[in-house]
């Protein structure tokens, strides 16, 4: 690829790429502090590792399905 393109074909799409890690990070926070304050306001959860662990699986669930509709995205409009 270097050969044929130069060293600054390595680069090309770091711009997009970041872009999207950081929409994927910030959705996943606030996704996770959205969902652990709402446990906390239940009479089932304490600020525990449990609590942490259930915010981070639904964050993470978040997270999945947004890559899923992406992916999907991608393939429909090529």
């Amino acid at each position: 690829m270097t050969r044929e393109e130069g060293m600054s074909s390595l680069g090309r799409g770091i711009g997009p790429n970041v872009f999207r890690a950081v929409l994927m990070n910030a959705s996943q926070l606030a996704s996770y502090d959205f969902f652990k304050a709402e446990l906390l306001k239940t009479k089932y959860f304490e600020d525990n590792i449990y609590c942490h662990f259930m915010a981070s699986l639904a964050a993470v669930s978040i997270e999945y399905a947004i890559r899923c509709l992406n992916m999907l995205s991608i393939c429909i409009l090529g």
